[in-house]
């Protein structure tokens, strides 16, 4: 497809709200069904400028759906992006990672894994976030990594994902709990992970 006819489908997405949000744009399945070529095209729209009309966030939430419905197709492309970093705007990674958390591939959860092991702390708690979701086997040990894990907002991830899913409990979980209770920092500055955590763990140790 011609850049000219990809570029006037991106901007169907985004001067189309209300279908797109709807999920009857035919534009963002058209976008989705390009792959690569798809992926590229909305990742370099993300940065703008964007329509008159279209608020910047707004139109970044909207190509983000195209993103989504990629990984429902072939989530290959979005592995790609992570994995190889094409395009180094980490809000643009951490759209991938959201689409990437909607896939029940395999393939998908294996680069979850990688992506909680980022350097941007906002890619890690997404990853964190679409790993609760996956089955416990997989999601399980990923949970204790996520406890881990240096920023409170990864952590709190992790703990949530744990009072909500028992399955997902282990006791490799509990020392890393017993470190967030015992920190004065956390305390102070992160109060609502601290006493969920501590409620956590109480409820782990009886």
């Amino acid at each position: 497809m011609q850049p000219e006819a990809v570029n006037e489908l991106v901007r169907q997405v985004l001067i189309r709200p209300d279908e797109t949000w709807r999920g009857t744009n035919p534009a963002v399945g058209d976008l989705a069904s390009l792959g690569a070529a798809g992926v590229a095209a909305v990742l370099t729209a993300m940065s703008g400028p964007f329509p008159p009309e279209v608020v910047s966030r707004d139109g970044i939430e909207l190509l983000a759906t195209v993103l989504h419905e990629t990984a429902k197709r072939d989530p290959f492309p979005l592995i790609e992006v992570l994995d190889r970093e094409l395009f180094p705007a980490d809000p643009h990674l951490v759209f991938v990672v959201s689409a990437l958390g909607t896939s029940r591939t395999e393939a998908s959860r294996e680069a979850l894994k990688r992506a909680l092991r980022h350097r941007n702390l906002f890619v890690r708690w997404m990853a964190a976030s679409g790993l609760a979701r996956s089955p416990a086997k997989v999601a399980k040990p990923e949970m204790v990594v996520a406890l881990r894990d240096r920023s409170p907002d990864v952590k709190f991830e992790a703990v949530e994902a744990l009072r909500k899913r028992k399955a997902l409990r282990s006791p490799e979980a509990l020392e890393p709990l017993r470190r967030i209770v015992r920190s004065p920092s956390l305390q102070k500055h992160s109060p609502g992970l601290w006493r969920n955590a501590r409620d956590l763990l109480a409820e782990m140790e009886s």
